[in-house]
């Protein structure tokens, strides 16, 4: 994509120099490649912010054009019932659904005709048909996606014993709570159980938002803990003495499928182990050039991944941002460092079977609740805001709780008692976030993060120039292909 707008903008600036015949001694025609290298740098990072913050400020899916524009498709909710309607799960192999149908209930990640996906599919079923599934996530001011939700969790209903949907939802102003009650009434072959908080009728709790509170007002990561350790409880004492259950937590607000049929496959082939999902969005400000696992901020590679250059020179960059800039925190360093991205981008693209990392999320993931209950394991809701030595500062809640818990199994029970000590994550458990969906604030409250980073530009600024020096001997080279036959030729016709 980089060298194709280098070629592009490249052709358009020798027209330009072919129409304006700058006249001999000028700087354009002494220096015509140096000049388009810095004109097209400048036209690149202008359509890269306006690409960056526009898709936050307004989601469309024009923010993934031109690159994603031909290739992007995420599958929504409400095709996942219709490509189940003849699904046998009993009869095994391709559960009497077409190809079309896998691709839809796996967001094209799992193939029929692959007898390695039917097998590990197969025996994830078997694992479910004994075993329950609670769905638990958190809602606030989502109540048009709840829907979404429904259609999600009774996508997976036929194939798992039993299946729960827990809830916590808190200071809604759009009816979402009445929306969940209303879904919970209604449900049929399941549960749904909307969390209340003691002391507090229907969880108005007067917390400002996730995204937009400040240090006094509780950090977005500290807050989310708080709440996910409630829903944890709540989840824990629902399922106590009924069996065996997989916990999946997930984001309501994507309203995306999920991939029942990535849910499965996990369970064929790590059915003992926490493992997250391999939700991917088109990176910010690559102008679709870049699909790549959403959740930047709960990444954390394996250390025998190979990545470890990337994540020091990503430490030190985080380390500093938040030490030159009050307006930082962790999070939004990793989601917008280039050595983060290339990072996670490395992981996304090399591994293409299920492989250990040290913390994911990427919009769901998979735990064994029994892990779960014994190691006792919770989310930090200790504050690490302003933690500029340690370059940890808001630090994302799904990595301390998947070191955690990682810790605590390795302490508590081992592998040899069935579950495995490490996080793991499936490429093959995949789904596409919506453009017009994106994950994280988006609008006016888009608006306040922005105005909060921008207070102190300096990181992005250090950033813009990082990505330039990356490519400017793309375009160097680029420029030298393109204007070097004209440079000769206007030599010689001087020389005559």
């Amino acid at each position: 994509a980089e060298l194709i707008a280098w070629l592009v903008l490249g052709l358009c600036y020798r027209t330009f120099l072919g129409a304006m015949h700058p006249r001999p001694g000028t700087l354009l025609a002494k220096r015509p490649v140096a000049i388009g290298c810095v004109l097209v740098q400048v036209v690149l990072v202008i359509a890269q912010l306006i690409n960056g913050w526009g898709h936050l400020a307004a989601p469309s899916f024009g923010w993934i054009f031109p690159f994603g524009t031909p290739f992007y498709r995420c599958v929504e909710p409400h095709e996942l019932a219709p490509a189940l309607a003849k699904a046998c799960p009993s009869e095994g192999g391709a559960m009497c659904l077409s190809a079309a149908d896998w691709d839809t209930l796996s967001d094209r990640a799992l193939s029929p005709d692959s007898p390695s996906d039917v097998l590990e599919v197969s025996r994830g079923i078997a694992v479910a048909a004994k075993r329950g599934l609670v769905i638990a996530g958190l809602a606030r001011n989502t109540a048009e996606h709840v829907p979404a939700w429904q259609q999600n969790a009774e996508a997976v209903l036929p194939f798992f014993n039993s299946l729960m949907v827990i809830v916590f939802e808190n200071d809604s102003k759009d009816g979402t709570r009445e929306t969940l009650k209303a879904w919970s009434k209604n449900a049929e072959g399941y549960a749904v159980h909307v969390v209340e908080c003691e002391g507090s009728p229907d969880c108005k709790l007067g917390h400002g938002r996730w995204y937009t509170a400040g240090p006094q007002g509780g950090r977005k990561q500290t807050q989310l803990a708080h709440y996910r350790n409630l829903l944890l409880e709540a989840v824990l004492a629902r399922t106590k003495g009924k069996g065996d259950f997989h916990m999946l937590v997930m984001d309501v607000d994507l309203a995306v499928s999920v991939s029942p049929l990535g849910i499965v496959h996990t369970l064929g082939v790590r059915p003992n182990a926490p493992v997250a999902a391999a939700g991917r969005f088109i990176t910010a400000m690559t102008l679709g050039s870049i699909d790549n696992y959403y959740d930047l901020s709960a990444f954390i590679p394996s250390d025998e991944s190979g990545s470890g250059p990337l994540v020091a020179l990503h430490e030190a960059f985080c380390s500093h941002a938040l030490r030159i800039a009050s307006g930082w925190d962790r999070a939004t360093c990793d989601t917008s460092s280039a050595f983060h991205i290339a990072t996670v981008l490395a992981n996304h693209r090399w591994y293409k079977r299920i492989y250990r990392v040290r913390s994911a999320y990427n919009g769901a993931f998979l735990y064994p609740l029994e892990q779960i209950r014994i190691t006792g394991a919770r989310y930090s809701t200790a504050s690490t805001w302003g933690s500029a030595e340690s370059g940890d500062g808001d630090l994302n809640e799904h990595i301390k709780f998947n070191m955690g818990l990682q810790n605590a199994t390795a302490a508590a029970i081992g592998v040899d008692q069935g579950f495995a000590p490490g996080i793991y994550l499936n490429p093959q458990w995949s789904f596409h976030v919506s453009p017009e969906r994106p994950p994280g604030p988006t609008g006016p409250e888009w608006k306040q993060v922005a105005k909060r980073i921008g207070a102190n530009p300096f990181p992005f600024i250090e950033l813009v120039l990082v990505g330039a020096l990356i490519r400017l001997p793309i375009g160097y080279v680029t420029f030298r292909l393109l204007l070097g036959r004209e440079r000769a030729h206007a030599k010689g016709a001087k020389a005559l």
